[in-house]
């Protein structure tokens, strides 16, 4: 069906700062800042620290899963690693093109379309985060869903 696609596989190392954005995100409904519009709906978050555990075990199987997606097909993929690519975004940007084969109009600017909205309570939590045993979180989940499993068949 698309005999000419091109995969360009995005991943971030610090997958606890990307559950801890995801949570944000969930929590304020931003998904994404203009240069415009200001961080201030961020004062009223809870700290939730089961769910920024769930969403970092689910982009860890989300990661192993692209990865197994593409060498079960033997899909050739160009790889961004998140970290790398807000240092250096025209640069990358740059290798993107170059390997989906497009060119760039000279003299034409590349800018980061979006503002970056990790602040000091992404911080914060990633320190209180790092407080808790992952084990007990991992525990307590389980220990969670199995409740929800027996409610449900009681019902």
């Amino acid at each position: 069906m698309f005999p000419h696609t091109h995969f360009i596989y995005i991943w971030r190392r610090d997958l606890l700062q990307q559950a801890i954005s995801t949570e944000i995100a969930f929590q304020t409904k931003i998904w994404k800042l203009k240069d415009d519009q200001s961080n201030r709906e961020r004062n009223r978050l809870q700290f939730k620290p089961l769910n920024i555990y769930r969403y970092k075990e689910g982009l860890q199987r989300y990661n192993q899963g692209w990865r197994k997606f593409f060498a079960k097909n033997s899909i050739e993929f160009h790889e961004i690693v998140y970290e790398e690519f807000v240092k250096s975004f025209e640069a990358f940007i740059l290798k993107v093109l170059d390997f989906l084969d497009c060119k760039l109009k000279s003299g034409k600017m590349i800018e980061m379309p979006i503002k970056k909205q990790s602040n000091e309570v992404n911080q914060a939590w990633y320190r209180c985060y790092n407080y808790i045993p992952e084990g007990l979180l991992a525990n307590y989940s389980k220990m969670r869903a199995s409740i929800r499993q027996l409610i449900r068949k009681e019902s």
